[in-house]
């Protein structure tokens, strides 16, 4: 039986579910997803909840959990030193809510040295439901395979800013180096999408804080009332500066009406 510290840590930080998850409105097998007829399903699903403009929006919106599947099992792997199991995993939507059900999951101890075969093994199981997503969702497959890297960087930031011990932030640095240098062709690709070089700008909130450019576009504007992230790869300087504004009027709006 899974420690439930851990079950709770994957749950809260991962959205991923080693327990039945109840009232769900929609949930797919990994055999469903790599199959056209059940990925159209909850990309369709999905782009209905997000009130997307482009069917690619609902397409889109499904990669952040299996970026979210990948630092899971980065994080056990780094911090635990345990790789993260499953027979079976079911994609869920519940509400505006996604995430994963892992059916019979469970933990090993790592075996020595070895993090870049395990990491390999999960690139080549996801990688397929990955580019039949993005062929129903008529998404560009780099596209695709583009947004994997921000949601686990962002994941890899947290953890070392709040990480005290110095032999766990090495782990956790040295296994990132793994992570990227993987071959593209775990992937399907000529290119491993972790393997990313990012280009950073102020943050609109603290000048002295600097935030991650995302490598590829999440398509948050092609939603109905949607707009540009401020970390958008699209966006120029003087567009930047202008959504920078935007938000900052808008703080300044919610923080007066609270």
């Amino acid at each position: 039986m899974m420690d439930e510290e851990i079950q709770q840590q994957l749950k809260e930080m991962f959205f991923v579910h080693t327990f039945p998850v109840e009232k769900v409105d929609l949930m797919i097998t990994e055999t469903g997803l790599v199959g056209k007829e059940g990925a159209r399903k909850m990309v369709e699903w999905r782009n209905g909840i997000l009130k997307g403009k482009e069917l690619k929006v609902g397409g889109a919106s499904m990669i952040k959990p299996f970026s979210l599947l990948f630092a899971a099992h980065y994080y056990l792997a780094s911090v635990k030193n345990q790789w993260l199991l499953f027979d079976e995993l079911a994609f869920f939507s519940k509400g505006k809510e996604v995430g994963f059900e892992l059916r019979r999951a469970r933990l090993e101890p790592l075996a020595p040295n070895d993090i870049s075969s395990y990491f390999t093994a999960l690139a080549k199981r996801i990688a397929p439901i990955i580019e039949n997503i993005a062929e129903v969702a008529d998404l560009p497959k780099t596209h695709a395979f583009g947004l994997l890297a921000f949601p686990l960087y962002q994941q890899q930031s947290a953890w070392l800013k709040k990480e005290t011990d110095q032999t766990t932030e090495l782990r956790i640095r040295t296994d990132g180096e793994v992570l990227k240098q993987l071959s593209g062709d775990a992937f399907g690709l000529k290119r491993n999408p972790f393997d990313v070089k990012f280009r950073y700008v102020s943050s609109w909130a603290n000048p002295n804080e600097h935030v991650r450019i995302k490598p590829a576009c999440c398509l948050s504007y092609l939603k109905e009332g949607g707009n540009y992230c401020y970390s958008c790869p699209k966006m120029n300087t003087e567009q930047r500066e202008v959504r920078a504004a935007q938000l900052r009027e808008q703080a300044a709006q919610q923080q007066k009406s609270s």
